[in-house]
Formats: structure tokens, C-alpha cells, sequence
């Protein structure tokens, strides 16, 4: 921790707790329209913490700008032997029309954080903790491998995801040094979506 000149009783080094690669996100676009409650109409909405089963559920009847409602449900799962595993359920459902829907599983390293303190120095240590070496991307998922800058400890973060759908669906994924994303596309793109009954689709991120 750098100083202006010495003093007793100033620290010379510090130390802080990171936060590691970010596997909750899942965004969800509805005829292009981003699922965001501030836009449109949130027409239900519930969420269940069962501490037992160590699951989190959220169910959403949610109506989009141009009126296309569509209902999610998530369940996030953390196993109580395996701390190191999570996964998520996604579960997307139209209401009352075939919509085109796009789903997008991030990893996301070296996420902004809003300022804690109003000291400079301690802005600078933590911009950008973890230091990119390594990406792989697999069949329906990736992983992300980095290590903290400082002190050199290394983690790596992985996600893999199974589809159900009752038709074709687009998956494509991406790596980059701080960011891999895992997009899934029902109806096919350039397919009409009008054409096409989507009745429901179903993304489970192990």
C-alpha cells in the first residue's frame, strides 16, 4: 500500500477479498426485448429460499413493450458436499403467442464494483484483481482460468449447459480473456417466429 512518506504505524502491505468469475448471469430477450422488470408489465412475481434443499426459485409472468408475456421460472442449486458446485434451471414459457426467444449464460470475470472507500489507493489495487491466462471453449460451455495479480493464486470457472426444446435451436459460444458467453436462439435466426410454436424452452446450466 503506497504512501506519500513513511510513518509509524502506516501499513506497508494490505489485504482484500476478491470477488471471483460470475456464473449467475442469464439475460433473456423476448422479441429482442430484454426481460427487465422497470420496462413493460411484471404481471406476478414470487421467490422461494428453501434452505433444506439449498435452492433458490424465482417464477415471473412478465409482458414485454410491444405485448408479448412470457413466464421463468429459475432454480439455483448449491451443493452442500461439492462447494465448489452450483447449477441453474431456467425455464421460459410464452403465454399467449409463439415468440422468438434469446437466452445468453455469462461468465464474467473483473466485474466493476462500486467504490467502497474514498481513498485512492485502495481503488488502484483493486481495479482488475484477477489476471487473465487461460480459455477454453467446449460443447455448450467454456471456462475461464486467471489468477490474482499480487499474489499469484489461480481459479478457474467453468459452466456447461443441456437444452430442451420442442424445435431446433442455435447455440453459439464465445471466450475472452475476462468474459465467455453461451447464447441459445429459438426459433433458428432468419426462421419467422409467427411460423414457428414455441410452447417452451428449458436451459439447465450445470
Amino acid at each position: 500500500m503506497p504512501h506519500a512518506e513513511p510513518g509509524y504505524g502506516y501499513p506497508e502491505s494490505g489485504q482484500e477479498v476478491v470477488n471471483v468469475t460470475n456464473g449467475k448471469l442469464i439475460r433473456l430477450l423476448v422479441d429482442d426485448a430484454p426481460l427487465d422488470v422497470r420496462y413493460g408489465r411484471l404481471m406476478a412475481h414470487e421467490r422461494v429460499l428453501d434452505l433444506r434443499a439449498g435452492t433458490l426459485t424465482r417464477d415471473a409472468d412478465w409482458e414485454s413493450p410491444r405485448g408479448r408475456r412470457v413466464r421463468v421460472r429459475s432454480t439455483r442449486l448449491v451443493s452442500f458436499t461439492q462447494r465448489a458446485l452450483a447449477a441453474i434451471e431456467y425455464v421460459v414459457e410464452p403465454v399467449d403467442a409463439s415468440v422468438r426467444l434469446v437466452v445468453q449464460s455469462e461468465l464474467v470475470a473483473n466485474e466493476p464494483i462500486p467504490p467502497r472507500s474514498g481513498d485512492p489507493r485502495i481503488a488502484a489495487v483493486l481495479e482488475n484483481p484477477l489476471m487473465a491466462l487461460d480459455q477454453d471453449l467446449q460443447d455448450g460451455g467454456a471456462v475461464l482460468v486467471h489468477g490474482t495479480r499480487l499474489s499469484g493464486l489461480q481459479m478457474a470457472a467453468g459452466m456447461d449447459h443441456l437444452v430442451e426444446a420442442p424445435v431446433e435451436v442455435s447455440p453459439e459460444s464465445a471466450a475472452m480473456d475476462d468474459c465467455a458467453d453461451y447464447v441459445c436462439v429459438q426459433p433458428p435466426a432468419g426462421a419467422a417466429a409467427a411460423d414457428c410454436e414455441v410452447p417452451r424452452l428449458r436451459v439447465v446450466q450445470p
